[in-house]
């Protein structure tokens, strides 16, 4: 089999959650002889993954110059005023212009016929209508050609989008029907959680579509990763009570995550053990929300090693959908968590046993001093 990945550019540094699930599925694919191609919103090359590692692949020069050719490049300007009449916000329209965009369509179906793909995944919906049309147009031209073999499609939602965005208070009534019709054209919805299948069945996505993947993460890296050079690295003494949070900064859960940290939970903790310091991780972090006590690492190579360093993990989440693979990093690498329950939505977890659960400043701040008190309790 021959599989195409549909998705977002910034995979690199891997150093987020999508970005962790989308190339580690790539290379793991790759590795059981499946050859991946990622197709992102680089007009230039994509990125094709085998057993014996990733090369980057220019396009062909008519594909490249296809893609400037009138109207394109027009149609592909609308496609940001299409989001905003479907309602996605702006700072989300890379995410869902491809729904809309001709040149997204090209690449994918110019990859479909260059690597002979068999099937198209696209990670998150807006990439399901580029895999939906690569896939109808390869299956149209291998009839043409004799070879009955069809290609198909399948998207990933990494949340339920609909619901995560009405979370933040926009309307959704629109791309409810955009991204439900979406889902049906689809011939496989993969969701990451019970709780998000079970949503979207009840939305009107046939339930027999829709499998079920929860993420996974690369247990054996945190497990063995060491942070002794961590703290150093950012001035912090080795006894200095650490704790940590990351993901990318600007997407809104995890922008307000680091306000209250900032504003609600670290005042509270400073009052009792003014030497406490969080260190963030994450690109784009949000300078308004700087604190004395709170360091900014910025986007990170060594991910584990920075989850090592710490004392404690905090995810304190309150919107978002489908599970955080942030906390299942931090399980993996035996830290103590402190987490909203929103935050630890889709995972198996009991609270007490593998993580402490708060959803009030004060709750979570007596939470983490307990446990910053309690080695013993941490390690466990």
């Amino acid at each position: 089999m021959r599989v195409c990945i549909l998705t977002r550019g910034d995979l690199f540094p891997t150093n987020h959650g999508a970005a962790v699930k989308i190339v580690r599925t790539a290379e793991h694919l790759a590795a059981r002889d499946v050859t991946t191609c990622i197709v992102t919103d680089d007009r230039d090359r994509y990125l094709r993954y085998t057993a014996s590692g990733v090369e980057h692949v220019p396009y062909p020069p008519r594909v490249r110059a296809a893609q400037e050719w009138p109207p394109l490049p027009r149609l592909g300007a609308w496609s940001s005023r299409l989001c905003d009449a479907v309602g996605y916000p702006r700072e989300e329209h890379f995410l869902y212009r491809p729904i809309f965009d001709p040149a997204w369509w090209l690449r994918a179906a110019a990859v479909g016929a260059a690597e002979n793909i068999d099937w198209f995944q696209a990670e998150f919906p807006g990439y399901g209508a580029p895999a939906f049309i690569a896939s109808r147009s390869l299956t149209a031209l291998r009839r043409l050609r004799g070879r009955p073999k069809p290609a198909r499609s399948s998207i990933v939602q990494h949340n339920v989008e609909w619901d995560r965005l009405a979370e933040f208070g926009h309307d959704t009534r629109r791309i409810r029907v955009v991204e439900q019709l979406l889902l049906r054209l689809a011939d496989e919805v993969i969701a990451v959680s019970d709780d998000d299948r079970r949503r979207m069945a009840a939305a009107g996505t046939p339930r027999d579509k829709i499998t079920v993947i929860p993420h996974g993460v690369d247990a054996e890296a945190f497990a063995r990763a060491r942070g002794d050079g961590i703290r150093a690295r950012y001035g912090l003494a080795p006894d200095t009570p650490l704790l940590f949070f990351h993901g990318t900064l600007h997407y809104w859960p995890n922008t307000e995550a680091v306000r209250f940290i900032a504003e609600q939970l670290l005042p509270r903790l400073l009052s009792e053990r003014p030497e406490i310091r969080v260190l963030v991780a994450g690109q784009n972090p949000p300078a308004y929300y700087a604190h004395p006590a709170m360091v900014f690492a910025g986007p990170v190579e060594d991910l584990p090693a920075h989850v090592a360093a710490a004392d404690l993990c905090l995810c304190p989440l309150f919107a978002g959908g489908g599970t955080r693979l942030k906390l299942l990093e931090y399980m993996a690498a035996g830290r103590a968590i402190v987490s909203t329950t929103k935050g630890a939505e889709g995972i198996a977890c009991q609270p007490g046993e593998h993580l402490e659960l708060a959803d009030d400043p004060d709750a979570m701040a007596d939470r983490v001093l307990a446990l910053l008190d309690d080695p013993a309790r941490r390690a466990r």
